[in-house]
């Protein structure tokens, strides 16, 4: 007998009298603190949200990511311990005024340079609103990284738990951020208009219901992208005295009957709040994009329809 087969039979052996492990082992969404399970997996996230007790138990995991997204400012007066700092106003492209998301190569520099590579497991929080982790959580599944979370009621709620705390800045180990795009995650200004005319297809509008009606606008002209339905990005969490939760499943269900299960393409003013609907949709394991020109982009442009 040659020595693979010999290595195949012990194998097997092993497996009949100790348990091979489950393939769906370390899938599991609920974020309930247990830190065996996490120990045992390669790197995998328990589920796009993580809650403080999870974190506060595998904050020491070999190869775990924390990224503060808030200012520079805000990440030297006090953060997570262990956390590095990525502002998320360094993933836009600063020649532009509105918050469209910077050329590949800029996000490739950007994010290696915090230390996210490959598979590398990330953690994201800000100060508790959901409106700059979303954002950066967005900006890395359409680069590729899928490995990634977003800390349920960020900064604040983390100080309200009793959380570690620290004013030392976390050395960093850069990485090779490598991007992937993701199409399936962005739209652009050609590919929403197009979505105009396709039944299969749902514009969502995350911005304030009157500007949405067309009652108020960043620019001049008012209205919306016809046919887009409303609901403000803020009604996919709830207030608490420490910022902001998301909704329970169930009610993210019940908030989005209107896009029924068709594939949605989001936007708001300049890309920002539309990644908290694409969040809220990604728990909801819905097909959404976002269009990142936004309302600034559209209603600039003389050559597309509005509607009021």
């Amino acid at each position: 007998m040659n020595r693979w087969l010999w290595i195949i039979v012990l194998s097997a052996c092993v497996c009949l009298f100790t348990g091979c492990p489950s393939s769906n082992e370390g899938n599991r969404s609920k974020t309930d603190g247990n830190v065996g399970q996490w120990k045992t997996q390669k790197k995998k996230l328990p589920s796009i949200l993580v809650d403080a007790e999870w974190l506060a138990n595998n904050l020491s995991m070999t190869d775990l990511l924390v990224i503060d997204v808030r200012s520079e400012m805000e990440y030297a007066e006090k953060h997570i311990g262990g956390a590095v700092n990525l502002p998320w106003t360094r993933t836009n492209d600063i020649a532009r005024e509105d918050f469209q998301v910077a050329s590949y190569t800029v996000i490739e520099t950007v994010m290696g340079a915090v230390g996210i590579e490959r598979g590398r497991p990330v953690v994201l929080y800000d100060a508790g609103m959901f409106i700059d982790s979303t954002r950066v959580f967005w900006v890395l599944e359409a680069h590729g990284h899928t490995n990634v979370a977003v800390l349920d009621g960020g900064f604040q709620l983390w100080q309200a738990n009793g959380g570690t705390e620290s004013q030392v800045r976390t050395p960093i180990k850069p990485r090779q951020f490598e991007v992937r795009m993701r199409p399936d995650t962005m739209s652009s200004k050609l590919l929403t208009r197009r979505a105009l005319e396709k039944e299969n297809v749902t514009i969502l509008d995350c911005r304030k219901p009157e500007e949405y009606r067309g009652e108020k606008s960043i620019i001049d002209r008012k209205g919306r992208i016809p046919g887009s339905v409303n609901v403000e990005w803020v009604e996919n969490f709830r207030e608490v005295p420490e910022g902001r939760r998301l909704l329970s499943i169930e009610a993210l269900k019940a908030l989005y009957e209107i896009t029924g299960d068709r594939r949605i393409i989001a936007y708001c003013n300049k890309g920002r709040q539309a990644a908290g609907a694409y969040f809220a949709l990604r728990m909801l394991n819905r097909k959404v994009s976002v269009y990142d020109g936004a309302w600034y982009e559209w209603g600039t442009d003389p050559n597309l329809p509005i509607e009021k």
